[in-house]
């Protein structure tokens, strides 16, 4: 295997493997029970909509469980304004069925990402053997500029107008407009207003931002110990 054959298969690594931490990243704060809890107290969810803790805390559940896979619908029925109902009205259903679809397809991309970058890494480590470092760290360092000004581009757009930029968002994801909810009629948006996803989106993006940090931190130490050695 040529140098440049090696630096093809490391760039496939490095995209690969940025995908599979950016879906991580995503999955440890989407999928965090601790995390949901913690932003219904701080806003007050509960009372707002008039419900208990307990129920919201059962209807999102119910929530995490369908895009999990774990259960088939979302229907739960909890007392709401001292009246026993159902939480989710027909558009917020057909709408998780979308954000199920996207979620569980991302999820099966990340699977055969990680199969496709170990088979890579087998490859090179037969190959190129104590080198695969080498190489590694020389392709990451090329893209982490690249990814970090995406991720950077994303963040100063979302700061700025976070109404706009999570409406760019949907129409990019969906082919529909059941994502459109009304406060009015909606307890999913009360559920998860603005702030919430605000916060979520900023949890993910910072925790991705270190770790790519963190590697690049690396990097150049990996480097500066190879030249000093």
């Amino acid at each position: 295997m040529n140098f440049k054959t090696r630096v093809l298969f490391s760039t496939i690594i490095c995209i690969l493997s940025a995908y599979i931490l950016f879906f991580s990243c995503i999955d440890f704060f989407s999928m965090n029970r601790h995390f949901y809890n913690y932003q219904y107290a701080k806003l007050h969810t509960a009372y707002t909509i008039g419900m208990s803790s307990s129920s919201l805390y059962e209807a999102s559940d119910t929530l995490l469980d369908y895009l999990q896979d774990y259960r088939d619908d979302i229907r739960v029925v909890v007392e709401i304004q001292g009246e026993e109902r159902e939480v989710f009205n027909e558009r917020e259903k057909i709408h998780m069925v979308d954000v199920k679809n996207l979620y569980q397809g991302a999820k099966l991309v990340k699977n055969v990402s990680l199969v496709l970058v170990f088979a890579l890494l087998l490859l090179l480590i037969v190959d190129y053997k104590a080198g695969v470092v080498e190489v590694l760290t020389y392709t990451y360092k090329r893209f982490f500029l690249t990814f970090a000004f995406l991720i950077c581009a994303l963040c100063v757009f979302a700061f700025s107008n976070f109404r706009s930029f999570w409406l760019v968002f949907h129409k990019l994801l969906f082919t529909n407009d059941y994502y459109f909810l009304d406060p009015a009629t909606s307890i999913m948006i009360r559920m998860f207003p603005e702030q919430f996803f605000f916060t979520l989106v900023f949890c993910i993006v910072g925790l991705y931002l270190f770790i790519l940090l963190l590697l690049w931190f690396y990097s150049l130490y990996d480097v500066k110990k190879r030249l000093n050695g």
